[in-house]
């Protein structure tokens, strides 16, 4: 919850860039999930059912590094 003292910014679709977290290397068209180790970075999806998909890479990115994506399950 962000309160009215406060402002900020969010991107629910299209192109961003986030931070990979430093697992692994992600490579061009593979989808991307909010990160279980790095608060506020992205990883790989993997097969966890509880897992949130937020869209797929459209770059490639190394560990640690930023990564261009496409938002695609952010819609309310």
């Amino acid at each position: 919850t962000v309160t009215i003292a406060y402002y900020f910014w969010l991107q629910t679709g299209g192109v961003a860039f986030a931070l990979n977290d430093a697992a692994a290397a992600i490579t061009l068209g593979v989808m991307v999930s909010v990160s279980d180790s790095t608060a506020g970075s992205i990883q790989i999806s993997d097969a966890a059912v509880d897992e949130l998909t937020i869209g797929h890479a459209i770059g490639a990115a190394a560990a640690s590094k930023p990564c261009p994506i496409m938002l695609t399950g952010l819609e309310a």
